[in-house]
């Protein structure tokens, strides 16, 4: 299809009428398509021209992986539909297939300013949201930031490397201080002599998967060496919460034994 418009650009000058039907000419054509247009356009936007806007026509429909095999949840699972301005070929890109005019197919997934003079003040911006959960409020929090480009529509991104490095270790600290925090807890009920510390480590899974932060905690008796071990704890807030201190009884009584 989009060789066939690149032609058409040749053609139509030239009077090239190899791909019209028999006894139509390009004028007859263009009348013809307009006219099929504005019956479109009042059919779908009514009769009055005002109303007649790009972006209600030009819209990304985005849907859920699972909406199409459970139809029922479709409403809670497809985010709302975008309206966009802009088409394939602008800055804010959103293409679309002439199979299906104007339900935009092909858009930027992400948008980043970066401000070379101060890398803390750049920004940046995602079509949905930083959530793939449908329950959760950012699974497409961010679209009407997105379609809006300008700096007081966008987050901030800062992007100095002392900033993002500072960022990652409090991002980290923060889950090593809530496995500590939560051994701390029941530790004393355990046993009095048992301590916790702690430390940031990575695991590369033998199944060759992505590797993934950790951390691991230190356990330590005051007068017992049997009883001091190291337990890998992935980063998750519902087994830190109700695992956690299952697995650390388990372990210290398979020791005492």
């Amino acid at each position: 299809m989009a060789r066939v418009r690149t032609q058409l650009i040749y053609m139509f000058p030239e009077d090239d009428r190899t791909l019209l039907p028999e006894g139509e000419t390009w004028p007859s054509m263009m009348s013809a398509a307009l006219g099929d247009a504005i019956s479109t356009l009042q059919a779908t936007l009514g009769d009055d021209l005002s109303q007649w806007r790009w972006d209600r026509l030009h819209q990304a429909r985005p849907q859920h992986t699972l909406s199409a095999a459970f139809p029922e949840l479709a409403e809670q699972l497809d985010p709302s539909s975008i309206p966009m301005s802009g088409d394939g070929d602008t800055p804010l890109a959103g293409a679309y297939s002439p199979a299906d005019l104007a339900t935009v197919g092909g858009l930027s997934v992400a948008r980043y300013a970066y401000d070379l003079a101060d890398w803390d003040n750049s920004l940046w911006a995602i079509p949905l949201g930083a959530s793939g959960n449908p329950g959760s409020p950012h699974y497409h929090d961010q679209s009407e930031t997105w379609r809006k480009p300008g700096p007081s529509n966008h987050a901030t991104a800062p992007a100095s490397r002392p900033t993002m490095n500072e960022n990652a270790r409090r991002t980290l600290v923060d889950w090593d201080t809530r496995g500590t925090d939560r051994a701390e807890q029941f530790l004393p009920d355990l046993d009095p002599e048992l301590e916790v510390d702690v430390e940031e480590d990575s695991i590369s899974p033998y199944d060759g998967g992505d590797e993934y932060d950790t951390f691991v905690l230190f356990f330590s008796h005051a007068s017992n060496p049997d009883l001091s071990w190291t337990m890998a704890v992935r980063p998750d807030e519902a087994f830190i919460n109700n695992e956690l201190e299952e697995v650390v009884r388990r372990i210290y009584f398979q020791r005492v034994e």
